[in-house]
């Protein structure tokens, strides 16, 4: 053989050589990047597995702790026969009177077991409607509120008829406000008179308390934290209200139904502008600064405020989240106390309640959602 074939041989082996090591080390390379794919995908579905499994159990606790809220949270004292449209009044009495204004053979009753609510359920000119008990006071109005907002879902329509103080030139005895402006709230501060009992507690022990406190109006304007906070007002519906005030002057009368700014305190004993030697409770200029502030005021009561303030709470909230749990609140208010301390007669009361609460049942059920 001759050397150049040689070397053509010696070529050709070492190039047939180098393609077989070239074609099993590609196939090496194949083989790993197919068990390296396979591996890949089998963690991939194993990840996606563990991610189902994570999520399936993140759905069970939300659902758990959905089921542990609503079964602590979730009033279950209340009435599941509970419509939309809901009078409140303050007492049993009151709402089984206003229950004889219902649609014959519509009404069914129920009483809380933990709140102390009194449920009355039927129709008005065939109009599902609620009688709420609830009570007196702010704590009352908001218990009732928040338990009424946690069982109904959707819009709900609220009127409250309640009694108040007069103190203004149209709150005669027997006469209706419906707060249409509002209502402002005087709640008493605990820190003035923990302020006074550490000042004056020699003082204290040998005279009486309400003689020892300045009862001028300087009290509220000194440097001193004042016995009571006066907040601006709250409103109720607009449109509710202007209802409920057409609707009772149809039956209370024009010339007994006005629309004035109300208060609304946090204590009873606060509203009284006579000294108080017993409990000092310093309400001698309460009124007195109140109109000072708000001339326009003209009546008294414990609740409407804190009524306005939570359908506020309420619907700002709903709105954040963009929900249809809404709520639209109205009230009215009977004066049975004049600024003299004059008090309605019980039958009198009784008859305006009526006549109260039948304007308060057809502006409750011709409003519309």
């Amino acid at each position: 053989m001759s050397t150049g074939s040689k070397i053509a041989l010696g070529s050709s082996i070492l190039f047939t050589t180098g393609t077989i090591g070239f074609v099993v080390l590609f196939k090496k390379y194949e083989e790993d990047a197919r068990r390296i794919g396979i591996n890949r995908d089998a963690h991939l579905r194993s990840q996606q597995r563990i991610d189902n499994e994570v999520d399936q159990i993140q759905q069970d606790l939300i659902r758990k702790q959905m089921e542990q809220e609503q079964s602590v949270t979730r009033p279950s004292h209340l009435n599941a026969n509970m419509n939309n449209r809901i009078i409140i009044v303050d007492n049993d009495a009151k709402a089984q009177a206003l229950a004889t204004l219902l649609d014959k053979d519509t009404v069914s009753k129920g009483v809380t077991d933990k709140s102390n609510l009194s449920f009355i359920s039927g129709k008005f000119n065939s109009v599902p409607v609620s009688l709420i008990a609830v009570g007196l006071g702010s704590a009352a109005a908001e218990v009732a509120i928040h338990d009424i907002c946690a069982l109904i879902s959707g819009m709900k329509l609220i009127i409250r008829i309640g009694t108040c103080a007069g103190i203004g030139n149209q709150s005669a005895i027997g006469n209706v406000n419906v707060p249409k402006d509002g209502s402002i709230m005087a709640t008493k501060n605990i820190d003035y008179w923990a302020e006074r009992y550490v000042q004056h507690a020699e003082e204290a022990a040998d005279s009486s308390i309400g003689k020892m406190f300045d009862t001028g109006l300087q009290m509220f304007q000194s440097t001193f934290v004042p016995p009571y906070h006066v907040s601006n007002p709250t409103t109720p519906d607009a449109i509710l209200s202007n209802n409920l005030f057409y609707y009772l002057q149809e039956e209370v009368g024009i010339d007994y139904t006005f629309s004035g700014l109300n208060c609304t305190t946090d204590s009873f004993y606060s509203v009284h502008d006579s000294p108080d030697h017993l409990f000092g409770e310093d309400n001698q200029v309460l009124i007195k600064y109140v109109l000072e502030k708000y001339p326009q005021m003209e009546t008294v009561d414990l609740d409407a405020a804190m009524l306005f303030h939570c359908a506020q709470m309420y619907t700002f909230q709903s709105k954040l989240k963009k929900s249809d749990n809404l709520i639209r609140v109205a009230a009215c208010e009977i004066v049975v106390e004049s600024n003299e301390k004059v008090v309605i007669d019980a039958k009198a009361l009784s008859e305006l309640e009526l006549k109260t609460g039948r304007g308060a049942f057809i502006a409750i059920t011709k409003a519309t959602f």
